[in-house]
């Protein structure tokens, strides 16, 4: 379980640092941001997928109990959603966060 992992108030910081403009939300911006910060590389699909992925509530952010599913994502806790992140990677060819019709002719089986 996710909390046997990382304790509740380390979680509680992690979304604080997340939440730049402290308004209770994460969006795709501030996701991306904090990604780069720490020395990690992102792109704009990838960060969007993960926004949408967590947020359930449709707020275009993620908020704390959101968030909480997303840690589990990121950090390899939910092994289909590791998968689906892998695929995906396999598939955007030209690393742009997309998947296009222009990587399709490329792909190898």
């Amino acid at each position: 379980a996710i909390m046997e992992v990382v304790k509740e108030s380390e979680l509680e910081e992690a979304f604080k640092l997340f939440d730049q403009d402290k308004d209770g939300l994460v969006t795709t911006e501030e996701l991306k941001m904090l990604i780069e910060k720490v020395g990690g590389c992102m792109s704009e699909g990838e960060a969007r997928g993960m926004i949408r992925q967590a947020n359930k509530d449709r707020s275009g952010g993620i908020d704390y109990s959101e968030f909480r599913k997303l840690w589990a994502i990121v950090r390899g806790e939910e092994e289909d959603e590791l998968e689906i992140r892998e695929e995906f990677r396999r598939l955007d060819l030209d690393k742009n966060g997309f998947i296009t019709k222009g990587n399709k002719h490329k792909w190898k089986n």
